[in-house]
């Protein structure tokens, strides 16, 4: 396979490449040219710094390659409008037009479960229609890039496949981790939502790279949609207890009602609006849906067609995410996220 992956930087982008690269396939790596990533400098693999918005840029990169995994995009539960859509959407679009021009057999798009809004209790499957109130500027950019994909699919008849994550987490992950950081030092962590008995929609990193590694071995795509998930049913309360113990970290133990934290959330957001900054507010209502909501998906159809199955248990995904932020602590020359000032480690997004 000669694939191209962008947002191979990122989160997702850099496992997929490093998997890829593992199995021999030939690839090329988009990375954001102001990014710095090591890991990729050691891996046979031809990196481009390129900005998807920048469409002939895009477009020297796609050429040659066969399957496209377009993983960038900005993945975050504030900002400004116009960043996201010139990102997830404007973006998107270069990246579906570069490959239409270079031929490309597969485009493999990485959506988000975020475009069926949230849909309660009940599992919800492929053919569930998606939200039409987007609230957020993730939400209704992702939203729009999947139509865009599909209109690619139906106008130019180009090959693609959409998969459809839940909550990613696990090793190498800052955006997290960095949320974390500014919680445990204003000493908000020992709050949790609720009774934090609700069921969390979680894709550890690595079952998702499994997904998507199957649904490039697709012969014919044709424009199908997968909901790709872990099975284990985890709480916020259990998720949360693991990952501060995984990090040093005191676990939440305090229960706050979900309309308090909506009150405060909508404070937060109204104090950072008219400051226009790009870093988060402590607390959104995006963030506060997202870990306070039973979400749970149907995977029957990506068990059928795909051969799907969550390769990575829960614990095992602690455990991994452990070992890595002890050894991140190691190389900062740090102890925990407990420790006051400077002892503390930044981790870079």
């Amino acid at each position: 396979m000669k694939a191209l992956v962008t947002g191979a930087s990122g989160f997702l982008g850099k496992h997929l490449v490093q998997r890829l690269a593992a199995r021999g396939d030939e690839v090329c790596a988009l990375v954001w040219p102001r990014s710095t990533c090591p890991v990729l400098e050691n891996l046979p693999v031809t990196i481009f710094a390129c900005d998807i918005r920048d469409a002939a840029s895009v477009a020297h990169a796609a050429k040659g390659t066969d399957t496209v995994f377009h993983c960038a995009g900005k993945v975050d539960d504030w900002g400004p409008r116009e960043e996201f859509y010139r990102i997830n959407v404007e973006g998107t679009r270069n990246v579906l037009e570069a490959s239409r021009a270079a031929g490309v057999k597969h485009f493999i798009h990485i959506s988000s479960l975020s475009v069926l809004g949230f849909p309660g209790t009940a599992p919800a499957d492929e053919t569930m229609p998606c939200t039409t109130r987007p609230f957020n500027p993730y939400m209704e950019t992702k939203l729009a890039a999947e139509k865009i994909v599909l209109e690619y699919h139906h106008r130019h008849k180009l090959p693609v496949t959409i998969i459809r994550p839940g909550i990613l987490w696990g090793p190498e992950d800052t955006s997290i981790f960095s949320r974390i950081e500014r919680l445990a030092s204003k000493g908000m962590m020992i709050f949790k939502i609720g009774a934090g008995n609700n069921v969390l929609c979680l894709s550890y990193i690595q079952n998702l790279v499994d997904a998507l590694l199957l649904a490039a071995d697709v012969t014919c795509p044709d424009c199908q949609i997968y909901h790709i998930a872990d099975e284990e049913s985890i709480t916020s309360g259990d998720y949360f207890a693991a990952l501060t113990k995984a990090i040093g970290v005191r676990p939440p133990v305090i229960p706050v009602p979900f309309c308090v934290l909506y009150i405060a959330a909508s404070v937060f957001e109204l104090w950072a609006r008219p400051l226009r900054s790009s870093r988060s507010p402590l607390l959104t209502r995006y963030g506060l849906y997202l870990w306070s909501l039973t979400v749970m998906v149907n995977l029957s159809k990506a068990k059928k067609q795909l051969g799907y199955q969550q390769r990575v248990s829960f614990k095992e995904g602690m455990d991994q995410l452990a070992a890595w932020y002890a050894k991140k602590v190691q190389d900062a020359g740090s102890v925990s996220l407990t420790g006051s000032g400077s002892d503390r480690p930044r981790l870079q997004q």
